[in-house]
């Protein structure tokens, strides 16, 4: 036979700075990997953009997460530039690699070393610049994360909720919602 019995109690006030420090634990360790990932898209470059990072924090309902660079080659690799025209202007010609080979690719996050081989000396008036093809590193990011922040937070909730008092728990085929209710199952 079995028998379940449930106790009531009166729900404990809820710990909010338990959960609130979960929370922002589990944020400062996602905000650190996603960082990470961002510079990893600039670390073989010539050029040192300057990243941006503020802690993470809480507006309103919404958990922030803020890193950001204003470098303007970091702009044009991630959104792209189209082709133009270039003039060659005063010097009496353009010097152009004879190899080349991207340090970066299209969605790809992270960057590798990159070719630049020979010396092309070309007496033309004017050239046709093929531009950059977008990189989409920030949609990249987003894409990436996106889906790991849903399932860390939801764990960083749901730990949270627990230290504070306030769990969900399964037993057996019973649910026991831990909002001061305790649950007990036992066989007879």
């Amino acid at each position: 036979m079995l028998t379940i019995r449930l106790t009531p109690i009166i729900p404990k006030e809820m710990n909010s700075r338990a959960y609130s420090d979960q929370l922002m634990k589990t944020a400062i360790r996602l905000h650190r990997q996603i960082a990470r990932d961002a510079r990893s898209i600039t670390k073989t470059w010539e050029h040192d953009p300057k990243w941006r990072e503020r802690a993470p924090y809480f507006s309103g309902n919404h958990l922030i997460f803020e890193i950001s660079s204003d470098d303007s080659i970091l702009g044009w690799l991630d959104k792209g530039v189209e082709g133009h025209t270039i003039v060659r202007g005063d010097s009496p010609f353009f010097i152009l690699p004879q190899t080349f080979s991207p340090k970066t690719q299209p969605w790809v996050i992270g960057s590798v070393a990159g070719t630049r081989e020979g010396i092309s000396f070309v007496r033309q008036e004017e050239i046709e610049w093929p531009g950059i093809e977008a990189r989409h590193f920030e949609e990249a990011l987003i894409a990436k994360w996106s889906s790991v922040m849903q399932d860390e937070l939801q764990n960083a909730f749901d730990k949270g909720a627990h230290l504070s008092g306030h769990f969900l728990r399964e037993v057996g085929r019973a649910v026991f919602i831990g909002f001061g209710l305790i649950g007990r199952a036992f066989r007879r």
